[in-house]
């Protein structure tokens, strides 16, 4: 099958040093998504937007054409990617990104081309009064181009609330995200870090994790290693010194050492605070490490944190410090890391994730009853 995905961003930095952080689990997700089905046979393009156009090939085989991204506007690209002509047999592209989602169904429908498929991540949780418009705007009206698509895939194992509402009439079908197995694995010792990995932007909570280990630490050495990078870097880095609290902040690391950093962290946290995190992509790749995890007790992020940790309710620094401590002192009852690890390639290894997606892809190129 030919299948062109679309990515908002490019899956890693566009440049050496690039600490913009536009890509998120988002973009991971895709890219995840398109290496995958290429291993599976699939003839499989990735488009992108960068500020400078190229084409590439991946090792597994992913053709990425990334054309020229203009400006962004709360994270959504303006681009022409929206029409660009698709060679493929279905269309693969995420939702609440409405230069993306919107335009790309409709105007496939206008012009007769390839079924699209609509990946629904997550609701917008705004973060502005610019941004609560904009979010009514598209939910009340360009949303509702959505209803061009064959089919919505939602990553969550919790259906998201907004999901309903914007594609009422259109069927959905849960495939959840993928891990890597073969990359992350269990470390023979462990060396006692809480560790946070993801995108320092406000939605993840990490004002409310440096709040939390600053109890843990009272309490016990537990130093915190942050991996990644964002807007909120240099902020988040003064919090923690204006807190005291032992923070070793890396920015973007490459795959060797997130994989090394996960296997001998003593606990994962995701310390996200509302539903703009649906899954935690860095929860899976903890618990296929053998590493466990703390995670905000929103829908979907729990689901995946019950494989193998303990949920806090979220914004709750105190509730999210007491849950670390559990699991650095031995209190909470989880699994081995070994059974960590077997749980997770049993549900979420790429490999059965791209079946799941075939089976989408099918569905989306059947002739419309």
């Amino acid at each position: 099958m030919r299948v062109a995905l679309l990515s908002p961003y490019p899956p890693t930095p566009e440049e050496p040093g690039d600490p913009s952080g536009l890509a998120g689990g988002v973009e991971a997700s895709l890219a995840g998504s398109a290496a995958a089905l290429a291993k599976r046979g699939h003839d499989v393009t990735l488009w992108t937007t960068a500020r400078r156009p190229y084409t590439a090939r991946t090792p597994e085989g992913v053709r990425v054409e990334a054309v020229r991204r203009f400006a962004s506007a709360f994270r959504a690209p303006l681009s022409s990617l929206a029409w660009a002509r698709l060679d493929a047999d279905v269309v693969h592209v995420p939702a609440t990104y409405p230069t993306m989602s919107d335009l790309v169904p409709l105007l496939s429908r206008v012009r007769g081309g390839p079924p699209v498929v609509v990946d629904y991540h997550f609701d917008v949780a705004p973060t502005s009064t610019a941004m609560a418009l904009a979010t009514n705007v598209y939910g009340s009206t360009l949303g509702r181009a959505m209803a061009a698509a064959r089919l919505v895939v939602h990553r969550s194992p919790e259906p998201p609330a907004g999901l309903g509402r914007l594609v009422s009439r259109v069927p959905t079908v849960h495939v959840p995200n993928g891990v890597d197995v073969a990359r992350f694995r269990p470390a023979s010792r462990r060396e006692g870090y809480v560790l946070f990995v993801g995108r320092l932007v406000p939605y993840k909570g990490v004002s409310v994790l440096l709040s939390a280990m600053r109890r843990v630490q009272a309490r016990r050495p537990a130093p915190l290693v942050v991996a990644g990078d964002g807007p909120l870097r240099d902020g988040l880095e003064d919090l923690a010194r204006n807190l005291g609290v032992d923070a070793t902040f890396l920015g973007r690391v490459d795959d060797e050492t997130l994989a090394t950093l996960y296997a001998k962290a003593a606990v994962t946290v995701l310390p996200s605070v509302n539903t703009q995190e649906a899954f935690g992509v860095a929860l899976l790749e903890s618990l296929a490490s053998g590493t466990p995890v703390v995670a905000s007790d929103l829908p979907g992020v729990r689901h995946v944190a019950s494989l193998g940790g303990l949920v806090a309710r979220p914004g709750d620094a105190q509730d999210l410090a007491g849950r670390i401590v559990d699991v650095l002192e031995g209190r909470a009852a989880l699994p081995s890391a070994n059974d960590l690890r077997r749980a997770v390639a049993r549900r979420y290894a790429w490999p059965v994730v791209a079946k799941g997606l075939e089976e989408a892809y099918r569905a989306a190129t059947e002739p419309a009853p």
